[in-house]
């Protein structure tokens, strides 16, 4: 039996209705409204074109990776399959499967991540500087799948990629750049931080455990490239960083541990993995690498992200053995990556301060012309 319904009752179900949607959206357009605070957030509809600078800091860091890019075929490779033939068979799988991590890690980060923040930030200099990314981010995976193709010999290997897969950690990794930064209705400054946080930790496994072989002087194509992608890496950190002192709203202190804890946690996780896929123990160059050493390192690289980040140490979260010559030997492999990283550059501070004169000629530059003039 249908019934009649009286104006009021339609008025109270439309405004049911409105609070349904204003809660539904509530979230959304709380972080747009925190967003439109921030000067490099906001939609400047008066600049057509990039000069004059606006950003100069942000404009010199990407200039600064822009006189530094390499590509993947600068990298001299002859020498690693022939010291690949000659490795033990554990260690053969150790790198086998850190290289499918490096693999799958540049899947994960993909260019979908770098492709949110250059939509959310609207300085030119930063989009610019993010879309650099982008295509280093291609040059990185395309390295590692010849580095694996050389090694394999031509066999099959998506296996290693699917074992990858079935990791544990792998999973919680997944689900960790999910939540914090591509389904993550965070602000911006909090995304940022996580994108730092993942630029800092999640190579830093691989890189330590592969730098052993530096030694003894075997695959320097293989350690070349670690260094070079790992240098690559340290400029998005140190970009990410840059871009959160152009912010006037940061995330607390709290908020900023658990998300350092829980990466320190998840590599610590890859590490274990790898391990157990190698019999329990990571074998390299006649001996067994010190797990706990390896853990160590993690949360001091952990730490160097908190500080870095501008934030207070808190000892008990980054509490760890590393002290003496294990302190010194951190210090030293940063060196080395560095100097890997370096020897097929031929770098010099020329490109850099030639676009500095570039860009000063043209921001000063205000000649006139007139309609009246003779072309």
């Amino acid at each position: 039996m249908l019934t009649a319904v009286n104006d009021s009752e339609i008025n109270l179900n439309l405004n049911k209705l409105k609070n349904i949607s204003i809660d539904a959206n509530w979230e959304e357009s709380n972080m747009s409204n925190k967003n439109e605070t921030e000067q490099i957030l906001r939609e400047n509809n008066k600049r057509f074109v990039l000069f004059p600078i606006e950003y100069n800091q942000i404009w010199e860091s990407y200039k600064n990776s822009e006189a530094r890019f390499w590509s993947a075929e600068e990298v001299e490779l002859s020498d690693d399959a022939e010291d690949f033939n000659h490795l033990t068979g554990k260690e053969k799988a150790t790198i086998l499967q850190i290289l499918s991590v490096l693999v799958k890690n540049g899947s994960l980060l993909g260019t979908d991540i770098f492709k949110r923040f250059n939509t959310d930030v609207q300085a030119a200099e930063a989009r610019a500087a993010f879309g650099f990314q982008i295509m280093q981010t291609n040059i990185h995976t395309e390295l590692f799948s010849v580095l694996l193709e050389l090694f394999l010999d031509g066999a099959d290997g998506d296996y290693l990629i699917e074992t990858i897969n079935e990791l544990p950690s792998d999973s919680r990794k997944e689900a960790w750049i999910a939540s914090n930064i591509l389904e993550s209705q965070d602000d911006f400054a909090t995304r940022l931080t996580c994108l730092a946080v993942y630029f800092k930790l999640f190579l830093s496994t691989p890189a330590v455990v592969l730098i052993h072989f530096q030694k003894e002087n075997v695959l320097p194509g293989l350690i070349r490239s670690i260094s070079k992608v790992y240098r690559d890496w340290m400029g998005y950190y140190k970009f990410a960083i840059l871009l959160l002192q152009h912010l006037t709203s940061i995330p607390s202190q709290n908020k900023v541990e658990e998300i350092i804890r829980e990466a320190i946690s998840i590599e610590e996780m890859v590490l274990t993995d790898i391990s157990n896929l190698s019999g329990g123990n990571l074998f390299i160059n006649g001996a067994d690498l010190n797990l706990i050493f390896l853990k160590n390192y993690i949360r001091q690289m952990g730490r160097k992200a908190l500080l870095d980040l501008g934030y207070a140490e808190e000892g008990i979260l980054f509490e760890n053995d590393l002290v003496g010559e294990d302190l010194d030997f951190v210090e030293r492999l940063e060196n080395m990556l560095e100097a890997e990283a370096r020897k097929d550059d031929n770098e010099s501070d020329y490109p850099i301060k030639q676009s500095s004169l570039a860009q000063k000629s043209v921001v000063s530059d205000h000649r006139t012309f007139s309609l009246d003039d003779d072309f």
